[in-house]
């Protein structure tokens, strides 16, 4: 009898132990980002740049257009992903139409200016964007760098171009200038 008691005890326990509400997890387990691979050579989208300056005096129309260059070796990042490199075309009209400067630009113009590093060499192009005007001279931004959307490392450089068509290059030890002519929301040319 004492027997029976026990079984009929230990049997009750186990159907209430198994009737009892299980406990829910709330762990929210989520699958770690995969990388997305591109397939294929990738190249940063065509962008054009027009701003009219007084300079000098006079009415000029600046005119700056990045364009991928299959022309160019191709670079590779970090990851392996090949890009094409750009060039940019620098052009400033007078108001009759007349060039007053006109030239095509590539990373090789600006790597005496940014360094024989890393960033050149795995890097491309990424802009040359007109700041301001200073004295007798236009003033570009001009970037070297990764052409990752996702990086933000490059190379900060200064162009300024004289009345008579002449350039000087140079880092620029100051990124953030008042720029003197219009804020635009475009990508960096």
């Amino acid at each position: 009898m004492l027997k029976t008691h026990i079984i009929l005890s230990l049997t009750s326990i186990l159907i209430l132990a198994s009737c009892n509400d299980k406990q829910e997890k709330h762990d929210i387990i989520v699958p770690a980002p995969q990388v997305e691979t591109k397939k294929g050579t990738q190249q940063m989208k065509d962008v054009r740049q027009e701003r009219n300056v007084k300079w000098l005096g006079k009415d000029y129309s600046v005119s700056v257009m990045r364009t991928a260059d299959k022309s160019l070796p191709l670079i590779k990042d970090e990851n392996g992903q090949e890009y094409y490199d750009n060039a940019i075309d620098v052009k400033v009209l007078r108001a009759d139409g007349t060039k007053a400067f006109n030239k095509k630009f590539t990373k090789q113009d600006f790597i005496p200016y940014a360094g024989n590093n890393n960033i050149t060499k795995n890097g491309v192009l990424l802009g040359i964007v007109l700041e301001k005007v200073e004295d007798s001279n236009l003033v570009f931004a001009v970037s070297v760098g990764y052409p990752d959307m996702q990086s933000d490392t490059f190379i900060p450089l200064v162009m300024k171009i004289g009345r008579t068509g002449n350039m000087s290059i140079a880092l620029d030890t100051q990124i953030d200038h008042n720029a003197e002519i219009g804020n635009e929301d475009e990508d960096g040319v």
